[in-house]
């Protein structure tokens, strides 16, 4: 299979496309995004590298830091976070609070909001957002192999200031903090600056990609490096 002829083919499709979709326009930030761009890069299980387009641009990770924030919180917690979040899709919207009202505060899976709010305060463990951010910024640097991976502070400002959605899911997780599954949650969020800023911050890390070839040994370097950053 010729992979990097295959994503040319479809770099090529979608570039002469004029769907661009939409931005995330109720983040201020985000809303100033170009809709003309597009990358892709796929890494083969030997570490060989095929990318096109702009996937050399940096970008805003979003919630593709939930998948990250699981796997810190796994590290800790083992399957005691299935006491506290489930694994079951949704079904709903990514930010819906029907959902987890119907279920007594206990969201449906890791990956919707309320979910990676639970996660997050479950990494947090009483620690200061500042050491949850560090702990995180050290595991996603060590797994991309990129050290200029960095937190854009301006869209973390952009999003905490119109994230009303995800204060709302806050309070509501703390408003059953007398079911004993959700553990430390109630705690958490109570003020709220600790578990929103580590929220907040962690979906705002900069990506900086690298598009280089690389080799089986480099590979197992970084399955190297991410162990010892677990």
């Amino acid at each position: 299979m010729d992979i990097a002829a295959i994503l040319r083919d479809i770099h090529e499709t979608v570039s002469q496309s004029p769907d661009r979709g939409t931005v995330a326009d109720y983040i201020p930030e985000l809303a100033r995004i170009d809709t003309g761009r597009f990358g892709m890069s796929v890494v083969l299980a030997d570490g060989t590298q095929h990318s096109v387009g702009d996937a050399a641009r940096p970008f805003s990770i979003q919630s593709i830091s939930k998948i990250f924030a699981l796997a810190l919180a796994l590290g800790r917690l083992g399957d005691r976070l299935w006491t506290r979040v489930g694994r079951e899709p949704s079904g709903l919207a990514f930010n819906s609070i029907l959902q987890l009202e119907h279920e007594a505060g206990i969201p449906r899976n890791p990956l919707i909001n309320a979910g990676a709010i639970v996660v997050t305060d479950a990494v947090l463990a009483g620690n200061a957002p500042r050491e949850y951010l560090g702990e995180l910024l050290r595991f996603i640097r060590a797994a991309a192999e990129d050290d200029a991976i960095h937190i854009n502070e301006s869209i973390a400002l952009s999003e905490s200031e119109t994230g009303h959605r995800n204060f709302a899911l806050a309070h509501f997780l703390r408003a059953h903090s007398g079911f004993t599954r959700l553990g430390n949650v109630a705690r958490a969020v109570t003020g709220g600056e600790n578990l929103r800023n580590g929220r907040f911050h962690h979906r705002r890390l900069f990506f900086q990609p690298q598009t280089r070839p690389q080799h089986h040994r480099q590979a197992q370097n970084r399955r190297q490096r991410i162990g010892n950053a677990l």
